[in-house]
Formats: structure tokens, C-alpha cells, sequence
């Protein structure tokens, strides 16, 4: 669970905001990981990944995704 956290932090981190003249705002970012076993689930989980994206336009409207 440490990890994961970890991981959704440093792709927060890493997105890169892009800005064209105070009209569009955006980010995007992702993260890929694996919990190998033995873990405190007793579950293993391969290759997942997180993903987001969100978007303000001029008028301060927001819309996104995350996955």
C-alpha cells in the first residue's frame, strides 16, 4: 500500500502542466507497478497501471479523467 501511495504521488509530481497564454491549462500523467507476493494481501498484481489526465479551459471550466 506503501508503494502504491508512492506511486500515485510521484505521477502527481511528474505531471508536466501545459499553458497556452492563460487559455488552456492541462496535465497528464502515469505510473506502472507491480506488487510481486508474498504481500499483506496474499495477492499478486502485475503491470497495473494508473493514469490521469485534467483539463481547465478559458472559461474555468474542468473536466479529466483517471483510470
Amino acid at each position: 500500500m506503501r508503494m502504491l501511495v508512492t506511486l500515485i504521488a510521484a505521477a502527481v509530481l511528474l505531471a508536466v502542466p501545459v499553458a497556452s497564454a492563460g487559455q488552456l491549462t492541462s496535465a497528464n500523467g502515469s505510473a506502472r507497478w507491480t506488487i510481486p507476493l508474498p504481500n499483506a494481501f496474499g495477492v499478486e498484481v502485475e503491470n497495473r497501471t494508473l493514469s490521469f489526465n485534467a483539463r481547465r479551459d478559458a472559461s474555468g471550466e474542468v473536466s479529466g479523467r483517471f483510470e
